[in-house]
């Protein structure tokens, strides 16, 4: 038996080994989402071994209780790992979506007092109860419910970074599918599991790798490459340069520098539109390139600056809507430094000090 489990689950091994092995060198990643990770590929290993398990005491001429353990273990972990996918995609821990889990568990160990989910008759014969299905339909509601999330995703965000997160819910409902249709498919789920956690690793990790990691917005690798990617679709270019970093930098510190920087950015992300793309491309720099939104580009312009005022900073803005991209970015640079000088000459005459003095 144990020739045979370590011979179907090689490569998952080494997959989820791999994954570890990555956690504990990992700089990008937060503490709770490397907890998740190491609990999913723990349960993924976990879960392998219960299969082959459940399937040895099959085998037997007689039920054994280590039959019903395995089997209830089997039951409990696949929705307890679909749990934890989808903490590592939403991000935010709500008891609505443990409970089902939680029920999921009272009922997969219910033979302990009850018949009606699942027993073996003499002959070791599998024989649902009539509430035997109530394990595939909580599976169903969380594999729909990491569909919503993915969906939501591409509302929220770019398409071409969603699709991923739409890949792992499809792979997990036709490995689910598989499940429920097919008998013997449970090496098919498990490795469909580990490879979503490895999928969510690397997207996540190649989030970093394109943003800013003070401000979240997209960095100046990324805003290099857009030029090249976006090069017929931009039709609007906005600039922006915080005013007074240094000063805030030298007379409160870096912290507080760091503060008006992701003050700044949040401003930025708030009036964006869907596809279009901010990149903070120099310590106080940003640039946003608007794909859908060049009709209200001097209203978009106006509305960051009014929420970065109404934060207690300052910035100044340039922005077109004509010519190519790389005249956009060059003419918007420019307004901006006119802008930025109009301000510090508006500033010197009035007296006034710094924003945040």
């Amino acid at each position: 038996m144990l020739t045979g489990y370590l011979f179907t689950y090689y490569a998952l091994f080494f997959m989820l080994g791999g994954i570890l092995i990555l956690t504990f060198h990992d700089v990008f990643l937060n503490r709770r989402m490397i907890r998740c990770l190491r609990i999913a590929t723990f349960l993924i290993l976990v879960l392998s071994l219960s299969d082959t398990l459940e399937k040895y005491y099959a085998e037997f001429d007689h039920v054994t209780v280590w039959r019903y353990v395995f089997s209830s273990l089997s039951y409990t972990i696949r929705p307890t790992i679909m749990v934890l996918i989808i903490f590592m995609v939403h991000r935010t821990i709500r008891f609505v979506v443990i409970l089902p889990a939680v029920i999921n568990m009272l009922f997969a160990f219910s033979w302990l007092f009850t018949d009606v989910v699942f027993y073996f008759d003499k002959k070791n014969v599998f024989v649902r109860g009539p509430l035997a299905y109530t394990t595939y339909v909580i599976s169903a509601f969380y594999l729909l419910y990491l569909l919503i999330l993915s969906i939501k995703f591409v509302s929220e965000d770019s398409y071409e970074e969603s699709q991923i997160l739409i890949f792992m819910a499809l792979a997990a409902i036709g490995a689910a599918l598989f499940g429920i249709w097919l008998p013997d498919t449970e090496t098919v789920v498990n490795y469909t599991f580990g490879v979503d956690v490895l999928l969510y690793y690397l997207y996540t990790y190649f989030q970093f790798t394109k943003r800013d990691a003070l401000t979240g917005v997209y960095n100046r690798q990324t805003y290099y490459n857009g030029i090249r990617r976006y090069e017929q679709d931009v039709l609007g270019v906005i600039s922006i340069d915080m005013n007074n970093l240094k000063w805030l930098n030298d007379t409160y510190g870096h912290d507080a520098g760091d503060q008006g920087l992701i003050a700044l950015s949040e401003c930025i992300k708030n009036v964006l539109s869907f596809g279009d793309k901010a990149y903070r491309i120099g310590g106080d720099e940003f640039v946003i390139f608007c794909r859908n939104s060049s009709g209200n580009i001097e209203q978009i312009s106006d509305k960051i600056r009014s929420s970065v005022t109404q934060k207690g900073y300052s910035c100044a803005l340039g922005y077109t809507s004509e010519g190519t991209i790389s005249q956009m970015i060059k003419e918007a640079d420019r307004l901006m430094y006119e802008d930025k000088a109009r301000i510090k000459k508006q500033m010197k005459l009035e007296g006034r000090m710094p924003a945040r003095d």
